[in-house]
């Protein structure tokens, strides 16, 4: 179970800053008449959930109108799907799989292997091309993903037990 809590936590802090990053340096000018619609649809979301809403369809379609919102503000858009991950039920009840469980699970696959890997391409200055000329950098970043993340995670670990501020289930 630590092994879990450890990957979770790893997880959601390098989600979160790359969220961060994003917010802070692809954010323009505010729209505040817009940024104020993306509050008023935030409250719907919010009601939703207040009042018990469990299907998720409801909170994908305000979830639109609020990316809508979110993006004519100038805040970056990215934003807008953590704020509706938020208020989308991730309780399960009456046997049923919880509304935020389904859709994680759903747009897993095509998160981890289509998004992810271009946005890191496109974010890294590659331009993605049928050409060999510029491999190096492709292999770079795919040694970084696929070697130095998880040999990071390893040694930081492994830090920590020797350190004695964390310890070996």
């Amino acid at each position: 179970i630590g092994a879990k809590v450890l990957l979770t936590a790893l997880a959601i802090v390098d989600d979160m800053g790359a969220v961060l990053v994003i917010s802070l340096f692809y954010s323009e000018a505010i729209v505040w008449s817009a940024l104020g619609g993306a509050a008023v649809t935030l409250l719907v979301l919010i009601g939703f959930n207040l009042i018990g809403i469990r299907r998720l369809w409801p909170y994908l379609l305000v979830g639109i109108v609020l990316w809508f919102f979110v993006h004519s503000s100038g805040v970056h858009a990215t934003i807008a799907g953590v704020v509706l991950a938020f208020t989308i039920p991730a309780r399960s009840s009456g046997g049923t799989p919880a509304p935020l469980l389904r859709l994680e699970h759903s747009l897993h696959n095509f998160s981890a292997f289509v998004l992810m890997p271009l946005f890191a391409f496109a974010n890294a200055g590659v331009k993605i091309e049928l050409s060999v000329q510029h491999a190096e950098i492709g292999f770079g970043i795919l040694a970084g993903l696929l070697l130095g993340k998880p040999l990071g995670i390893m040694i930081a670990a492994l830090i920590a037990v020797k350190m004695r501020i964390a310890r070996l289930p």
